[in-house]
């Protein structure tokens, strides 16, 4: 004896069943292409961090925790791109790629670093070695 609904005909017969192959597929692609973009986000949300953190004519005066952070950063951004399963967090890391691919394009390479200082100008004299009884100031 059957329920009624219970024929294994209709609508509510693949109500339970597991997706089709290429609904799953499609739905990795989907995680891979936002766990990317995660990446990005992460990695330029840390560069520019750094850059504005950064004083000198050198990224960071060479720090070898740049690229630590940098790489820890991508892959926190990853991680929150494989996380978003709603409409909110994907939304959100569309526009933040959709800036941070135009922070690439517009801002120039070194945007960061301080022009190195004018050199001072030639002074008369400047070029002769004062010797310890010849300081006018102890005269």
């Amino acid at each position: 004896m059957s329920r009624a609904g219970e024929t294994g005909a209709g609508p509510a017969a693949g109500a339970g069943a597991a997706p089709s192959p290429s609904v799953r597929r499609a739905a990795g692609w989907t995680r891979l292409v936002l766990a990317a973009v995660g990446a990005f986000d992460g990695f330029t949300l840390c560069w520019i961090a750094w850059g504005l953190a950064s004083r000198g004519d050198y990224f960071a005066q060479g720090s070898p925790l740049v690229w630590a952070t940098l790489a820890a950063a991508a892959g926190g951004g990853a991680w929150l791109g494989l996380r978003g399963r709603s409409m909110l967090p994907r939304v959100a890391l569309a526009l933040a790629a959709l800036a941070f691919a135009l922070f690439w394009l517009a801002v120039p390479d070194g945007w960061w670093a301080v022009p190195p200082p004018p050199k001072a100008a030639a002074r008369p004299g400047a070029d002769r070695l004062v010797e310890p009884g010849d300081d006018p100031r102890f005269g």
